[in-house]
């Protein structure tokens, strides 16, 4: 039997960009920047949201300047764009630390420090050069933290960026490589089965994707199948689902529910678009980086901001030969991926852009 989709209020539940559910998601915002200030002042604490609006502000400063900087310079407004958001994030979250009010307190305060180190190299093989570090303290060990990321001692920004979604399909183009992610065709819904108080999520395979192909690189927690033809009125429909079901119950438990929706999310990638989100799944063998986009994104714009810094040099090879256009990709697409995936972690909401946007 084909499973059926649950409603909240009328409405379907799809998994969501942020990694807390709330199961009121939909928002149409021509100016994503303004709803998530207005969604800070109206929701937090005012000490909270003075705060935070502060960084989110200034991040919407840098990005206003990624439109007009040239590929050589924007890593820089990209990486303080993505940094200051994180910050504005990690006060909302009460992960900050307290304002510094002494000199010597600016030692342990980890808004001082990035968190993450660049590590330079030469291009071995031909890869993206460098790699870089985790520290124990400062921003980035706070967004992991938020995150749920476990960090290894260290990355290479090649390995950082064929783990992010949104160029991934250019970086498999120009690799010639294997794809570490399998797409999804339509949303990933909530469903249940008639007369079933149990849910699940289930989304389905698109038709050049062969079940048979992908069977055996599913991640922990998720399976694939098709329905039969009888039960479908036509062609079998392959299916991705997860294995576990719920008792509709845990929809009332904002707890429960938020666990249990980003442990899903660990494996299933989202990125935005003004016909709403499209879904990817991890592949198991060749999986990508274990870290959410947003730590992903971090990462490298730390990498390539450190480059534009340290070794314009090396920047330029990079943007000028065979690379180039995986990086001006994730130049061009990360901006407004980023801020689609943070201003949903803020306000737990899907935030898509109104067809009558005409910009």
């Amino acid at each position: 039997m084909v499973n059926v989709d649950y409603r909240h209020k009328g409405r379907h539940v799809d998994v969501q960009l942020g990694h807390h559910i709330e199961l009121d998601v939909a928002v149409l915002a021509a100016d994503v920047w303004a709803y998530v200030d207005s969604h800070i002042q109206r929701t937090f604490p005012q000490g909270d949201a003075k705060r935070a609006l502060e960084f989110w502000r200034q991040a919407e400063r840098f990005a206003s300047n990624l439109r007009s900087e040239r590929y050589e310079a924007s890593p820089l407004h990209l990486y303080y764009m993505i940094l200051n958001a994180t910050k504005a994030l990690l006060v909302l979250r009460k992960l900050a630390p307290p304002v510094v009010v002494t000199r010597a307190a600016v030692a342990t305060d980890d808004f001082s420090s990035h968190g993450i180190a660049s590590l330079p190299s030469p291009r071995p093989n031909g890869q993206l050069p460098g790699s870089v570090k985790p520290k124990k303290n400062g921003v980035y060990s706070l967004l992991a933290k938020a995150m749920n990321d476990k960090l290894k001692s260290s990355y290479s920004l090649e390995e950082l960026v064929s783990s992010v979604v949104c160029v991934h399909r250019a970086y498999c183009t120009t690799r010639k490589t294997a794809e570490k992610f399998i797409p999804v065709s339509g949303p990933f819904r909530l469903k249940q089965l008639n007369g079933n108080a149990k849910v699940f999520f289930e989304a389905w395979l698109p038709k050049h994707v062969q079940v048979n192909s992908v069977s055996g690189a599913m991640p922990e927690g998720l399976e694939c199948g098709a329905y039969p033809t009888k039960a479908t009125k036509g062609e079998p429909k392959p299916y991705i689902r997860q294995k576990g079901r719920r008792p509709t119950a845990i929809l009332r438990d904002t707890k429960q529910l938020g666990v249990w929706h980003a442990k899903l999310r660990r494996s299933v990638h989202v990125i935005a678009s003004q016909n709403g989100p499209s879904y990817y799944v991890c592949r198991s063998d060749t999986s990508p980086t274990d870290l959410s986009q947003l730590s992903l994104n971090f990462a490298v714009a730390f990498a390539l901001s450190s480059l534009a810094r340290y070794h314009p040099d090396t920047l330029q090879e990079v943007l000028t030969g065979k690379d180039g256009w995986v990086i001006k990709e994730y130049l061009c697409a990360t901006p407004q991926q980023f801020v689609a995936l943070i201003a949903a972690e803020i306000t737990g909401r899907i935030i898509q852009r109104p067809y009558s946007d005409l910009r």
